[in-house]
């Protein structure tokens, strides 16, 4: 399977990056950024790795799924056809009820 980054989920990941370049140094951010786009890449060839994520009125919605990729991070994401969106990178220490309003967008 192909994995595709949307748009939005690219912004994150660059701003994490750049947060944690200024507060934590470049070594941190970079190394941060690789757990990220490896957990990423491993969709390609796993793709039900993560689990499925339950928010809101299931029967409306569409079916994501999120892979941990870091102690903070999970990378919330899409499986359609032979393909893998990327959709959003979900920091962990958020309200867990702000998913839904993410994943809505």
């Amino acid at each position: 399977m192909v994995v595709y980054w949307d748009k939005e989920a690219r912004e994150q990941l660059k701003g994490i990056y750049n947060f944690y370049r200024e507060i934590a140094g470049i070594r941190i951010a970079k190394r941060i950024r690789k757990e990220i786009r490896n957990s990423a890449q491993k969709l390609g060839h796993f793709p039900c790795l993560g689990s499925i994520i339950e928010y809101g009125d299931q029967q409306n919605s569409d079916t994501y799924r999120s892979l941990v990729a870091n102690k903070n991070f999970k990378i919330i994401y899409q499986i359609e056809n032979k393909h893998v969106y990327v959709a959003a990178i979900w920091d962990v220490r958020q309200n867990p009820s702000r998913m839904g309003d993410i994943i809505r967008q």
